[in-house]
């Protein structure tokens, strides 16, 4: 069976966090995307429709990713399945809901900048409040020694005693 796969342009209406399921126990990542939507009239003038709503939710390495990453107003795009969902509120209505099961989440990079990232492990990966590594981590001295705009190493050292020299 095919599933349907979507991609959305909008923003982040919460911080992600990391959840863990109700019935699974299986932790995931879920936050709400809004898409705003509208369309040009016959005039030619610019007509505002009312917005769309999202659960985005992502299990696994995407989970923790997006925990890290996406805050309350980031301009993200979306890429995952569609799924229908359906509850009892706490006052005992029915209520639905169209949630995104997350394949691929990004930062929108037609309306702001974004710094990537590999993750290797817990201590790799930076503040989200402050955007930087934690202080043990080596390679931070060495970028104070990059200029950004040419790429190019400042100072006398060698590029042997920037990156390492190989273990005999």
């Amino acid at each position: 069976m095919e599933l349907t796969t979507m991609a959305l342009q909008g923003w982040a209406g919460s911080n992600a966090s990391l959840v863990k399921g109700a019935e699974s126990g299986v932790a995931y990542s879920r936050f709400r995307l809004v898409v705003p939507r509208g369309r040009r009239k016959d005039s030619g003038e610019w007509e505002e429709l009312e917005s769309r709503w999202y659960t985005v939710k992502a299990w696994g390495p995407l989970a923790e990713n997006l925990r890290r990453s996406i805050s309350s107003g980031d301009a993200v795009i979306v890429v995952g399945q569609p799924r229908a969902q359906a509850w009892i509120d706490k006052e005992g209505q029915v209520r639905s809901e169209i949630a995104v099961h997350a394949t691929a989440v990004g930062h929108d990079l037609v309306r702001g900048q974004s710094i990537f990232y590999k993750t290797v492990r817990d201590s790799d990966i930076p503040d989200r409040e402050t955007g930087e590594l934690p202080s043990s981590d080596p390679h931070m001295d060495e970028l104070d020694r990059v200029d950004q705009e040419t790429g190019e190493i400042i100072g006398e050292d060698s590029e042997e005693e920037l990156v390492g020299t190989p273990q005999q």
